[in-house]
């Protein structure tokens, strides 16, 4: 899909299915990019521990990165 004349809003992750919470974290690790992320599930407290370890400027539980302010200041890591 083209947006205006151009190509996507970058870098994009799909959704990747894992097998447990090591795994959860190795993939979102893996990337160049870390300024947003987020974190879905039941149990409040493994998702705090997960997007603890999460190399990303901002993590959210239960809630997708659209709601990101980018007028706020806050940083990212890596590229």
């Amino acid at each position: 899909m083209l947006i205006y004349d151009e190509e996507s809003f970058g870098p994009v992750k799909p959704i990747i299915r894992v097998k447990d919470d090591a795994q959860a974290i190795r993939v979102a690790n893996d990337t160049a990019y870390g300024l947003s992320a987020a974190v879905y599930s039941q149990d409040i407290q493994r998702a705090m521990s997960v997007a603890d370890q999460i190399e990303s400027g901002i993590c959210h539980i239960n809630g997708p990165t659209v709601a990101d302010e980018a007028q706020m200041p806050f940083g990212g890591v890596k590229d």
